[in-house]
């Protein structure tokens, strides 16, 4: 396939974004999909780190593809923490304006948090942000949360019904998803043209069996992936998000919420170990 524009999130090398862009830059990547930073998460960066992240932008010349945010990864009827996520997107959209990034994640609340209808009445109200930002929200399936799998986000979206929210790919969450949703070409069918942004990891096992593993060793058929996304004319980019260690394996908890200096140990061998596999089929 043509070669596409490759990124990794941060974190998933170190808490160290210099150490993040080297990895980038040693691997021909253009972007960097920014998530924890000295083990702060998006929506507690500090001056300190939005400055290291205009340094790095500058020094490296890489694109800040995607802001890896938790919006509303929280209780749909949670007031207090629906207006503590809206706060955080509403920095995060000013943040994306000043980095040129096109594009934010965001989830569809913990799953039995609340009702499917409220999802979307919380979703219908961030709305007119993103229009007035420009920006796209990308939602992400995940086990924890509403939208399991791309069957349940494809629907999630068709209800909203709005441009502005999209749907974040990740082929490698299916497998924890219980319900068995094969990634591809099962899932992907149910999401494509509504694509935004792509993550890439692998997995084997199923549900609460599921382990993530290095990219090409899992269940997920990349060369089919692949070559269906530019068959398709899919022009994001693919930021690799292993979740892969080569010795102990991330918590649940981890896996869950991703980020901090525990969770970035090892991480930079296992993703140049993805990003070799990936390679070949680049």
């Amino acid at each position: 396939m043509d070669s596409p524009r490759l990124a990794v999130i941060t974190d998933e090398v170190s808490q160290s974004l210099w150490e993040a862009a080297d990895f980038a830059r040693e691997n021909g990547m253009t972007g960097l999909e920014l998530r924890s930073i000295n083990g702060r998460g998006p929506f507690e960066w500090t001056q300190a780190e939005i400055n290291a992240v205009d340094a790095v932008q500058k020094a490296y010349g890489l694109e800040i593809c995607c802001l890896a945010l938790p919006f509303y990864k929280c209780g749909v009827a949670d007031e207090d923490a629906v207006q503590s996520h809206r706060r955080g997107l509403k920095r995060a959209l000013e943040l994306a304006k000043r980095w040129r990034t096109p594009v934010v994640r965001g989830f569809a609340f913990w799953k039995g948090s609340g009702s499917w209808d409220q999802a979307l009445e919380r979703y219908a109200a961030v709305v007119p942000l993103l229009q007035d930002a420009g920006i796209t929200l990308a939602l992400e399936t995940e086990p924890a949360v509403m939208t399991t799998n791309a069957g349940l986000l494809g629907r999630f979206l068709e209800e909203l019904n709005v441009p502005e929210v999209m749907a974040l790919w990740d082929p490698g969450n299916l497998p924890f998803d219980p319900e068995g949703e094969r990634p591809y070409p099962e899932g992907y069918e149910r999401l494509k043209g509504r694509v935004a942004h792509v993550h890439l990891k692998d997995a084997i096992g199923q549900g609460a069996d599921a382990r993530a593993v290095c990219l090409g060793t899992g269940v997920v058929d990349f060369p089919g992936q692949l070559a269906a996304l530019q068959k398709d004319g899919y022009r994001g980019y693919l930021s690799l998000e292993t979740h892969y260690r080569r010795g102990e394996a991330l918590t649940e908890e981890e896996m869950r919420l991703p980020g901090g200096y525990q969770f970035s140990k090892g991480g930079r061998a296992a993703s140049q170990e993805c990003m070799d596999a990936l390679k070949k089929w680049l």
